[in-house]
């Protein structure tokens, strides 16, 4: 489907955000409130009948900013790390404007740093405050905040109903691949599809043997020249299963071309079902192997109700040129425990990729070199219907056939004669069919063309030329001079 630049940039920043190393989820902490005034040592905070506390702040000059403050702890417990993320929201207000800086403590006035939650603005009237702050080096160990509240003025500084929320790690401790033949050593094709510019789609995926990493078997996808859209030609990823918002992924394969070109994922329900522009990332081919990793969360966009994410689809036109993508050891793992909770996708019946097709009409040519040992592959297959090597035996029967084009022999006579500049001709016998001579020059002599009648030739016609002005699939485009024409 057809991405904004919008929705382009907002695909890359996912990526970024995407992969955690674990799955995460908000844990509210439980919190306690102390207050320290006039320079006393801190004292646990009570609350009045509203659930406000209070803080009286003394006026002054030369009085440190920590001589009145407030504090809020959750515990030794649950001290912060490296890379945690903080959500804070409360309420507050002052009897006079201030702002009160923040610091980061372990217990109440065991100082660790003078950065926290940043500066926190009070009014006369309950203000709510939300902050989000991710866990540096300098925070590391924490488990309070402390509100330095002396400013130079005698003031009451209130707080009410605080909030402090960790994003916590969950490590998942099993995850399940549950993609079918995933290493393409196997048979099944069945979570492998294609969709391709010049053949159609989506059709099941054709596993061939030889081009996979470190020659085993694999899939190879072929875009074509000239794409209209970027999803002219597509690989896809059928799961077995209908995948849920918020459920965890991780997913990994390997991935070359002959030719550097990007690839972009978007969620579809069944192959060629579109649901979202973003799935799970982007990146490009070169003509080495990679390997490809990410691990996110499905997102609500991915998969909603009544379209339930099913399938990944990668857009492979988007660099216009014909490109041979081939994709190998397929991996997209899920957290064990998820498994029973998943629906099974409904069977399907999907289509084979027609390579019997291609590998026929390739081997109509009885002139072509080593047509034999294509026409063994399709018999073969045919017989034992397994078609997993013969991609092989077509790509051998067009490399044999690559340099023989300029030397074919013009395959141009038939035995009628045609209209020619609108003046009508008659027919040409079989018995007098024009004779072929084989191409040997820029303009070739095809023929000697005969007129002849049920008694015999009555005269010799002209001799007909051809200018050799392109090739099309191994066949010449033919321009015949003359005052006689035929096919």
């Amino acid at each position: 489907m057809k991405r904004t630049l919008l929705q382009s940039i907002l695909l890359g920043a996912m990526m970024l955000l995407a992969a955690p190393a674990f799955a995460q989820e908000w844990t509210l902490l439980p919190s306690e409130y102390w207050y320290r005034e006039s320079g006393s040592e801190p004292s646990l905070a009570s609350p009045d009948g509203e659930g406000t506390y209070k803080v009286s702040v003394r006026g002054g000059t030369g009085l440190d900013a920590w001589d009145s403050s407030f504090f809020v702890t959750f515990g030794k417990e649950n001290a912060l790390n490296i890379g945690d993320v903080m959500s804070v929201t409360f309420k507050v207000k002052a009897d006079a404007p201030a702002t009160f800086k923040t610091q980061s403590h372990r217990a109440p006035n065991d100082y660790v740093h003078w950065g926290c939650i940043g500066d926190v603005s009070a009014t006369t009237s309950w203000e709510e405050i939300v902050r989000e702050v991710t866990v540096d080096e300098n925070m590391e160990g924490m488990y309070t905040i402390c509100f330095n509240l002396t400013d130079g003025q005698e003031n009451n500084a209130y707080f009410k109903d605080f909030e402090v929320k960790i994003l916590s790690p969950i490590v998942i401790d099993s995850w399940t691949d549950i993609i079918v033949n995933g290493d393409m050593e196997g048979e099944s094709s069945e979570c492998f599809y294609v969709t391709e510019q010049s053949i159609g789609g989506p059709y099941l995926a054709n596993i061939t043997e030889g081009i996979g990493k470190d020659g085993s078997r694999a899939v190879m996808v072929k875009s074509s020249d000239n794409a209209a859209q970027d999803w002219d030609t597509q690989f896809f990823v059928r799961m077995p299963y209908q995948l849920l918002p918020e459920g965890k992924f991780r997913i990994s394969f390997d991935y070359k071309a002959d030719k550097v070109g990007d690839f972009d994922t978007q969620s579809d329900t069944e192959p060629g079902c579109y649901i979202h522009y973003a799935c799970v990332g982007s990146g490009t081919f070169t003509t080495e192997w990679r390997h490809y990793e990410a691990e996110g969360t499905i997102t609500p966009d991915m998969s909603k109700e009544g379209q339930l994410f099913q399938t990944i689809a990668f857009n492979l036109a988007k660099n216009k040129v014909a490109t041979q993508f081939i994709f190998d050891n397929v991996k997209f793992e899920i957290p064990s425990d998820d498994i029973t909770t998943l629906t099974k996708n409904p069977a399907v019946n999907p289509q084979p990729y027609p390579l019997i097709e291609i590998a026929m009409a390739l081997a109509a040519d009885d002139e072509a070199v080593a047509v034999g040992k294509l026409r063994d592959a399709i018999d073969w297959a045919n017989s034992y219907n397994d078609t997993s090597q013969l991609q092989a035996a077509i790509d051998q029967f067009k490399a044999d056939n690559a340099d023989q084009e300029k030397d074919e022999t013009a395959k141009v006579a038939t035995n009628g004669w045609k209209d020619f500049n609108g003046n009508p001709a008659g027919i040409c016998q079989t018995q007098y069919a024009p004779a072929i001579i084989t191409y040997d020059g820029r303009t070739a002599q095809l023929a000697e063309v005969y007129e002849g009648s049920t008694n015999g030739v009555n005269r010799t016609g002209t001799i007909i030329y051809q200018d050799i002005s392109g090739l099309t699939n191994g066949k010449y485009k033919v321009g015949f001079y003359g005052n006689a024409f035929f096919t």
